[in-house]
């Protein structure tokens, strides 16, 4: 009789009615990390709300292959928070990426705002992707989040990006405290969050969010750098609605 992985998440895209493929890395941290042995059982996510109960059944050259014997499905955050970061350097985003998924952040937009520095990792997004979406799987996975952050492509700040959201909240340090700004007795169904670069956001943008009714909120009485400033704001916004 094999033994149940409790401690870790494992993720798959490779799914049917019935097995699940585990990719070669997946399946090396099984076997050579924890050493599990046929007939163990452990938890596989899609990284799209479901969580599977699985039996290892066998391995091979590509991975290993298990079966499913239980499929749940995770309920899906709410309230809907997208967070859009003002270009940081790319070790700072990169941080970013590990420390929002388990906040239940849905998405994440790079923001080209005009006190952007031209930097190198956005005009090549395509080729840094897969490394971006590792550390988004991997940070999901420690936190169990069966519901996987989306990674959109930089994007430039135009009126129509704003659009979909019941709150739109944008970090800066005169703003007022996020408790006097989230409705009372009500929940916003999407939530947009705005976060500047290290320069922050120009008067001409702060403008242009506050004509889509934006709220400017304070994080502190510091000026707090990009990534930290998107992971106190989520984390508020995640404990408040919990």
């Amino acid at each position: 009789m094999g033994k149940t992985i409790t401690e870790f998440l494992f993720f798959s895209d490779r799914i049917s009615a019935q097995s699940i493929e585990l990719d070669l890395e997946e399946t090396r941290h099984l076997t050579d990390v924890l050493r599990i042995i046929p007939k163990s059982r452990l938890s596989v996510t899609d990284g799209k709300g479901s969580l599977f109960l699985c039996e290892f059944t066998v391995r091979h050259k590509k991975g290993c292959t298990l079966t499913i014997l239980e499929q749940k499905k995770q309920p899906q955050n709410y309230p809907h928070l997208d967070l859009f970061l003002g270009v940081p350097q790319r070790d700072a985003f990169e941080m970013a990426l590990t420390l929002l998924p388990p906040l239940s952040v849905a998405k994440i937009v790079p923001l080209l705002s005009q006190h952007c520095q031209k930097i190198k990792w956005t005009t090549q997004f395509d080729k840094y992707y897969p490394r971006f979406y590792r550390k988004i799987v991997s940070a999901a996975k420690q936190s169990w989040n069966c519901w996987f952050t989306e990674l959109a492509q930089p994007a430039p700040i135009v009126e129509d990006l704003f659009n979909e959201y019941d709150l739109l909240l944008v970090a800066d340090v005169q703003g007022q405290s996020l408790d006097s700004l989230l409705p009372k007795g009500q929940s916003p169904e999407r939530i947009g969050c705005l976060i500047g670069p290290p320069e922050g956001f120009s008067s001409e943008e702060i403008i242009l969010f506050q004509s889509k009714a934006a709220r400017l909120v304070k994080l502190g009485g510091k000026r707090l750098r990009t990534e930290l400033a998107a992971t106190v704001l989520a984390g508020t916004i995640t404990q408040t609605y919990l």
